[in-house]
């Protein structure tokens, strides 16, 4: 744990603590159980899919240490960057994320 969640580059910079940190709760609080679900899940025979998504809206101002929360795949799954921001998703979305949203919406059907 130590070596995986600790920068060794730059083990005393205040940002880097902080975003290893963040790493380390986010794998506690959500990755872990995701995996022993789906581990569980397809122990029993049944077809299991997993997946991670760590995009965000790049126009959207968040600190330089956030990446994707959990939901921030949603306006990909039903996609809204192909029709643009809306009041639930101001993002500017760009060509990018209009090809990010035709592969999620493929995967997820």
């Amino acid at each position: 744990i130590k070596f995986m969640y600790t920068d060794w580059a730059d083990r005393d910079n205040p940002e880097t603590r902080r975003k290893t940190l963040v790493a380390l709760f986010t794998d506690h609080q959500w990755v872990e159980p995701s995996v022993v679900t789906a581990d569980l899940h397809a122990r029993y025979g049944s077809p299991t899919y997993f997946y991670a998504f760590y995009h965000h809206c790049q126009s959207l101002m968040k600190p330089a240490w956030s990446d994707a929360a959990h939901g921030d795949e949603v306006p990909y799954v039903f996609g809204i960057p192909m029709i643009g921001p809306t009041d639930l998703f101001p993002c500017n979305f760009s060509k990018n994320d209009i090809m990010l949203s035709a592969v999620v919406m493929t995967y997820w059907t």
